[in-house]
């Protein structure tokens, strides 16, 4: 029904939310919109949270090397995020948060991978000048190295824990 009314209102940017941490079946979501709307990349924010909340960066790279989420397979139809109106601790109601401490090490993550990152207005205005500039700051990298929702990604094989990687041989990034 979603490619229907985007059929109808042609949108010029639809995002849809099909909450859930499979892969496969978001990806699925996307793919019967007719590829008329983009997702929530909620498995990539799943990997995330799982990441900084246990210290295993090891869920942020697949067997095969790859990043999890829709930004392995659908790239530019993913939407990936920290945060949103159901997932912020205000509403929490039981729902993984991501941990207030490791907010940046998500940002830093969105904002140098591919798929379309979106930053939480939250975040941005109302957690202080300090992580504003952060922001800003990585908002400017990914604008300058010119990475893209389907830029590629090299993952760093063996990282003592922590998590590298390079984005389109052009931005260095390493998280935990």
């Amino acid at each position: 029904y979603v490619g229907l009314y985007n059929d109808a209102s042609k949108p010029v940017l639809s995002v849809g939310e099909f909450w859930d941490n499979d892969t496969q079946k978001v990806v699925d979501w996307i793919d019967e919109t007719g590829g008329k709307s983009m997702a929530f990349d909620f498995p990539t924010r799943d990997a995330l949270v799982g990441a900084t909340l246990h210290q295993d960066y090891s869920r942020l790279k697949t067997i095969d090397g790859k990043p999890p989420g829709v930004i392995r397979f659908w790239p530019e139809m993913a939407v990936t995020f920290i945060e949103n109106h159901d997932t912020e601790p205000v509403r929490d109601g039981g729902n993984k948060r991501f941990p207030d401490d490791k907010i940046m090490q998500g940002y830093a993550y969105i904002l140098t991978h591919p798929g379309i990152p979106c930053v939480f207005w939250r975040h941005f205005f109302d957690s202080g000048d300090e992580q504003k500039d952060k922001l800003k700051k990585l908002i400017a990298v990914r604008k300058e190295a010119g990475i893209a929702s389907r830029s590629s990604v090299w993952i760093e094989p063996d990282t003592n824990g922590k998590y590298a990687a390079k984005i389109d041989d052009k931005v260095a990034v390493k998280i935990g």
